[in-house]
């Protein structure tokens, strides 16, 4: 929550765009709590609804921080795939994004297809899975370090005979020092 919407306050003094968070709906009452409690009226949020509101709110209506949740992503029958809105965003935060693995085919890829060339994404999840290959392959096709996120598992990965996915023992080194070009792992915040 906090780091997140200080990060979305950074990306907006920055470029004076819009930032979008994406967090679970049940998370979105705990985040405007939080935005009150270190901004006050300082960070205005804009909680968004409706898939028509991400639209008005992505094109400049309402205040320059808008919420909401993850589902907005999923099209409804004749919709695109693709919120093309997004484009005139200048970040997005994905709160909880372990949802890019677990939320599965259409919210995964609607949304990473979706946020494409957007200028500022950041990723948190409390719930890292750090032996999970296709969890940091989807966290690092969000954050666009790789042009596909198969090729974190044929460059990184093998496969055994149980269809369980593993770093390939004379990749190990080579994997980290990619994970460590874009992406941060602190056990305690207070440590950054």
């Amino acid at each position: 929550g906090p780091m997140g919407l200080e990060w979305c306050r950074q990306v907006m003094a920055r470029t004076n765009g819009r930032v979008l968070y994406l967090t679970p709906l049940s998370i979105i009452p705990q985040v405007m709590r939080e935005a009150e409690r270190f901004y006050g009226v300082d960070l205005p949020i804009d909680r968004i609804e409706t898939r028509e509101e991400l639209a008005a709110w992505c094109r400049g209506q309402g205040p320059r921080l808008g919420i909401t949740n993850y589902q907005k992503f999923i099209p409804k029958r004749g919709e695109p795939e693709v919120f093309s809105e997004l484009r005139y965003l200048a970040g997005v935060c994905a709160d909880e994004s372990s949802v890019l693995k677990t939320g599965g085919g259409v919210i995964k890829w609607a949304l990473i297809k979706s946020a494409r060339g957007i200028p500022y994404k950041l990723s948190l999840t409390a719930t890292p899975a750090p032996n999970d290959a296709m969890e940091y392959a989807s966290q690092a096709a969000f954050l666009e370090t790789l042009r596909h996120e198969n090729e974190i598992l044929w460059t990184y990965f093998s496969r055994d005979k149980y269809g369980e996915w593993s770093v390939k023992p004379h990749a190990r080194e080579a994997y980290y020092r990619f994970l460590a070009t874009w992406s941060l792992y602190m056990r305690n915040p207070a440590a950054f």
